[in-house]
């Protein structure tokens, strides 16, 4: 009966349902700020920002820095950096100029996966970028990987495939 079903490529992510919740980058945010380190921010439109996280407003998925405010969902991808004194100013919430993910898909099924079996991963990100590491905990919005340079927080909307990688880093398809 299972040669009868459609053989799905989950590595390409599945559908994703519901509202964002964020929980992995939120805690990864408040690790940030116990450990007194400033964040690097990519954003889907490809600009790098330095700033210090403040707080997040978890109903609306806002996310509040040093100098300027994001939804969460403009986000691509966190790394902590040392910690850089920046100054307090206001910032208010501007529109997207660019559009957000009409079609959420997670990778959660492969996550969990290549955890179960104990495997590094590789990201392949939607603009050719390709990140290598340990998955360290993951939801339905974002994987936070090790690598030899840190963790970094990897949402889930600039993710075009993850694969498991085999012990000699070829990938476990």
């Amino acid at each position: 009966m299972n040669s009868e079903l459609p053989k799905v490529d989950i590595t390409y992510g599945t559908k994703r349902k519901g509202d964002s919740g964020y929980g992995n980058l939120y805690y990864f945010l408040l690790a940030s700020k116990k450990n007194n380190k400033s964040i690097e921010l990519t954003l889907l439109n490809g600009d790098i920002f330095v700033s210090n996280y403040i707080k997040n407003d978890s109903r609306k998925s806002v996310v509040v820095f040093s100098d300027r405010r994001f939804y969460a969902r403009e986000l691509k991808m966190l790394r902590l950096v040392e910690r850089r004194e920046i100054e307090i100013s206001q910032s208010v919430r501007v529109n997207m100029d660019y559009p957000f993910n009409p079609k959420p898909k997670t990778f959660n099924l492969i996550l969990n996966k290549a955890h179960a079996l104990g495997k590094n991963v590789i990201v392949f990100m939607k603009d050719g970028q390709a990140y290598k590491g340990c998955s360290i905990s993951h939801d339905f919005f974002s994987v936070r990987l090790e690598n030899k340079d840190g963790q970094i927080v990897i949402m889930y909307d600039a993710v075009e495939r993850i694969v498991p990688l085999e012990e000699d880093g070829s990938l476990a398809v």
